[in-house]
């Protein structure tokens, strides 16, 4: 580069078509009353870095704004540059990328602003990346995480979003200005100017705090406008959409049949909202993940989901968490063991699932053909939900471990046991631990045992056998291997 200036140069706006680093520091170098800079490309030579790379503890403190159109780099590379001008206060940059990597890590971007711009008081980026991979748009959740910390929504104010272009399978990552609307006034501004295609067009919102509302964006693209039905991914967690939000997406929701995850997480939407969701999506078969938790659903609604979304073979995650008095945890585990084949053991331990967690457990069971362990140590679900679990397990032909330990069980739930050992010809292992279990129940196992060579290991530490139970259980195995603890 040849530029036929005095020097010192008196120049304090500078716009070039492209730059080099090493042309970058030279620049800095021959203009000291340089304020502002702003390149179309940024040109990183991988082969000459080494030679070409300025020291990082040289520094400009003149340049004021840094504007770099169009950047390819990595973050590594990202901070080499921004080393060399600590009094930033205002960046720029655009990025294109073919792949995820950490040029889109918020919590890199909050310690390099934090510890080396510390001036800084306008950022503005874009980012724009393809997806190699299907889970990379699940991944994304983690990824805008980064970007809602104190740092970003509180003390700089930078509001991020995100936009899916479905058809490109392009992720845009980029800032965006605050917006003081609320939900269903922006809702109404884009359902008016898309009324030629009714679709919904947000990919993601960030979840901030009460002092903001994140603005919803449209896709980009007349093609995607028109290919809308292809929507897969939509999450809008942490969005306060509420029950009447809920219902406005839920008619946009009805006919994409093709929709495969729903994020609403933190909506308040209620019972009302719940239904609105489950209505629209009765007739989707092919989802695979829906959040709704931390809404404010009941357990009579919860009833109602499962049973709506029971015979969607597709659904791996039903997520209810957060909903008071709602066995979430175990309708989340129920979907998993009836429609991912790859889950062979269940441990939910501790989970204060309850006897209608173990009927959602118990009817998947009935479908399920993989499983061999299930864990329910440390719960409530009491006589009546091993009642349930006993009516699926008589027949099951591959469970071989169950745990039933501190579960509030006494003898009459014993008795529910005693058909499975009857009649299971693969349990191998019963633990009872921590129960309520007498005698009485002990002559209840002791029966069953006396009529299986299957069962190797039971387990009753804990209860309350008394001498008269130890006596039926040892009775009971005198022609037979088992193992009492």
């Amino acid at each position: 580069m040849i530029i036929p200036w005095t020097n010192p140069c008196s120049i304090i706006y500078l716009t070039i078509k492209s730059c080099s680093l090493k042309e970058y520091d030279l620049l800095l170098q021959r203009l000291p009353y340089l304020r502002t800079f702003s390149t179309e490309e940024f040109i990183i030579d991988k082969s000459n870095q080494l030679n070409s790379s300025p020291s990082i503890s040289k520094c400009y403190p003149q340049l004021a704004s840094l504007m770099i159109g169009n950047g390819s780099f990595s973050m590594t590379d990202f901070e080499l540059i921004l080393f060399l001008t600590p009094s930033l206060a205002r960046l720029k940059l655009i990025s294109y990328k073919s792949i995820l990597d950490s040029i889109t890590n918020g919590s890199d971007w909050e310690y390099l602003i934090h510890n080396k711009l510390p001036n800084l008081k306008i950022f503005e980026f874009f980012f724009s990346y393809h997806l190699q991979k299907e889970n990379e748009a699940e991944d994304l959740t983690l990824v805008l995480d980064r970007f809602r910390t104190s740092f970003w929504l509180k003390e700089k104010k930078w509001i991020v979003a995100c936009d899916y272009v479905f058809r490109q399978n392009v992720i845009y990552i980029y800032t965006t200005p605050v917006c003081t609307k609320d939900f269903e006034q922006q809702w109404k501004s884009i359902q008016k100017a898309c009324q030629t295609f009714p679709f919904i067009t947000i990919f993601k919102l960030l979840s901030i705090d009460n002092e903001f509302h994140s603005t919803i964006h449209r896709i980009h693209g007349i093609d995607d406008l028109a290919e809308s039905r292809v929507l897969r991914l939509l999450v809008l967690g942490g969005n306060h959409i509420e029950t009447k939000g809920a219902q406005y997406l839920a008619d946009s929701l009805r006919n994409k049949m093709k929709l495969t995850t729903l994020d609403l997480r933190d909506n308040k939407i209620g019972d009302q909202g719940a239904l609105y969701i489950a209505d629209a999506l009765r007739d989707n078969m092919v989802l695979r993940v829906l959040n709704l938790s931390s809404n404010g659903i009941s357990t009579t609604t919860a009833d109602h989901l499962y049973e709506c979304f029971r015979n969607k073979n597709k659904l791996v995650q039903f997520d209810l968490k957060g909903n008071d008095q709602c066995d979430a945890v175990a309708m989340y585990a129920s979907f998993q063991i009836r429609n991912n084949k790859s889950v062979h053991k269940l441990k939910l331990n501790q989970n204060r699932i309850t006897n209608i967690g173990a009927a959602y457990i118990g009817d998947m069971l009935k479908e399920n053909k993989t499983l061999v362990q299930i864990n329910l140590t440390g719960n409530q679900i009491g006589n009546t939900g091993v009642q349930y679990l006993t009516n699926v397990l008589q027949q099951h032909s591959t469970l071989a471990q169950l745990y039933l330990g501190d579960n509030q069980i006494d003898d009459q739930g014993v008795q529910y046991l005693t058909h499975v050992l009857e009649t299971n010809i693969v349990l191998k292992e019963l633990h009872l631990d921590s129960n309520s279990i007498t005698g009485q129940g002990a002559k209840h196992l002791a029966d069953a045992l006396s009529k299986t060579k299957t069962l190797t290991t039971l387990k009753l530490r804990g209860n309350e056998i008394g001498p008269s139970g130890t006596k039926y259980l040892i009775d009971a195995q005198q022609n037979r291997t088992v193992s009492p603890c």
